[in-house]
């Protein structure tokens, strides 16, 4: 089989022996072909039949792999750490708010109410105590009491805690 890339060496003649000219091609052909192996395996230098390894051409070569394949795994790595690590604590965490969710639609809310009677000059100042722990009035009206002194009769409600 032969390949379509590679230049077809010149054919040999019916002689037993090849002219000059055919060893002259022929000798061209190869110089061709190692220059062609040297620069597909440019990361490595022959001296004197030993093969040594050049790392400053390695590197001219293969520069975006030796980018490409940490960041892949650091990339790789994070997926990982979310599907084991992080996705079962949020679904358990998605299921304890559905469970609670659910239970909030099933159960009506409980509220507890309280009747209190602040005095007139110190109304605002006990009413932002009473919203401070979660009361809300519902209904206020100015009212005597049995000293005939003027203040306030509220209605506060809350959900109980």
């Amino acid at each position: 089989m032969t390949n379509p890339r590679l230049p077809k060496p010149p054919l040999p003649s019916a002689q037993p022996n090849p002219s000059l000219n055919e060893l002259v091609a022929i000798k061209s052909e190869l110089k061709k072909l190692n220059q062609k192996v040297l620069e597909i395996e440019g990361v490595f230098v022959q001296p004197k039949g030993k093969v040594k390894f050049n790392i400053i051409e390695f590197l001219k070569a293969q520069w975006k792999a030796l980018i490409l394949i940490p960041l892949l795994l650091i990339i790789l790595g994070t997926l990982m750490f979310t599907l084991l690590y992080q996705l079962p604590r949020s679904l358990a965490s998605l299921d304890r708010g559905l469970v609670s969710l659910e239970q909030s639609l099933t159960q009506p809310p409980q509220y507890e109410y309280k009747v209190v009677s602040p005095d007139d000059i110190g109304f605002d100042e006990s009413m932002t105590q009473y919203g401070s722990s979660g009361w809300q009035a519902v209904t206020c009206r100015r009212a005597k009491d049995s000293l005939d002194s003027i203040g306030y009769e509220c209605i506060m409600i809350r959900k109980k805690l």
